[in-house]
């Protein structure tokens, strides 16, 4: 195979079961591979993957597809495969048939659903960085004018979602960089103005990804703004009554993984080393910080 590498355009993997297991996969065995195979100029090809889920736990397909989708994408995958479209009824023995993205009648499954909210708010945008929120959570940031939403390369989309199930969700604060408007969107499609609290927008980072939207900034990207903050668990509130709490404030970093390469900020401007294009300036509340592996 190493011989062969400058007969062949792409690392092709076929792959099924959870995000996490992809992610191990990804980090711990694929890219150690292509490195050895001399293969790290070859773009991912996942021509295959999927989750199988009845009824009953059918929303972690939702929540798979979305992650994967958008993980293969910041790890620079040139295509991406969900197994499968339908499978029939009469079927129902087919180790195909958990997979299926509608039912026999047509009728779409929660997965489909995901798959339209992906590609209404990702399709023909850009790659550009990943936004550090600590182990066990993810920020992928997106960038530009999409084919079904979005104006100009002013136009941004945060992929968010806490990975570890022992991790509470935090609330996360990011610069809203002038954006004449910033909403919400769950993978079910759900669309709401975001919360905000000044030029911060915010937003809870729930083990089921969501996406943030900033349209219109001005001459740089969205980041992070203050410390992500974590309550310990559920809080009780009742109309009219006061209620303690604590939380926990992390630290943030706000060093970003581009594609291929390192950004790294300081003073209020940024530099990229990378095959990517280069994200525009962060602002200067933001520090250099080591690159998270």
């Amino acid at each position: 195979m190493r011989d062969a590498a400058p007969l062949y355009d792409y690392f092709g993997y076929h792959q099924h079961g959870t995000f996490q297991r992809l992610y191990n996969e990804i980090e711990h065995r694929i890219i150690p591979m292509r490195e050895r195979l001399s293969s790290s100029d070859k773009p991912f090809y996942f021509n295959e993957t999927g989750l199988a889920r009845e009824f009953e736990r059918e929303d972690e397909m939702a929540s798979s597809l979305i992650k994967k989708l958008t993980y293969v994408w910041s790890r620079g995958a040139a295509g991406y495969h969900w197994f499968c479209m339908w499978v029939p009824d009469s079927r129902k023995s087919s180790s195909a048939y958990g997979y299926r993205m509608f039912n026999e009648d047509f009728s779409p499954r929660p997965a489909f659903v995901a798959y339209n909210t992906a590609a209404r708010y990702l399709r023909g945008r850009e790659y550009v960085g990943e936004l550090d929120l600590g182990e066990g959570r993810f920020g992928l940031l997106f960038r530009g004018a999409g084919d079904f939403t979005g104006t100009s390369d002013r136009d941004y989309v945060a992929v968010v979602w806490t990975q570890r199930q022992d991790l509470a969700p935090a609330v996360l604060a990011m610069d809203a960089a002038g954006a004449r408007e910033i909403q919400t969107v769950s993978v079910m499609g759900d669309q709401k103005p975001a919360a905000t609290l000044g030029n911060k927008a915010l937003a809870t980072i729930g083990h089921e990804p969501s996406f943030l939207l900033f349209h219109g900034t001005s001459s740089y990207a969205p980041g992070l703004s203050t410390p992500l903050i974590t309550p310990p668990g559920a809080i009780a509130l009742a109309p009219g009554k006061t209620a303690s709490a604590q939380a926990t404030l992390h630290k943030q970093r706000c060093t970003t993984r581009a594609r291929s390469g390192l950004l790294s900020t300081s003073s209020g401007s940024a530099t990229v080393r990378s095959r990517s294009s280069a994200m525009p300036p962060t602002p200067s509340h933001c520090h250099p910080a080591s690159l998270r592996q």
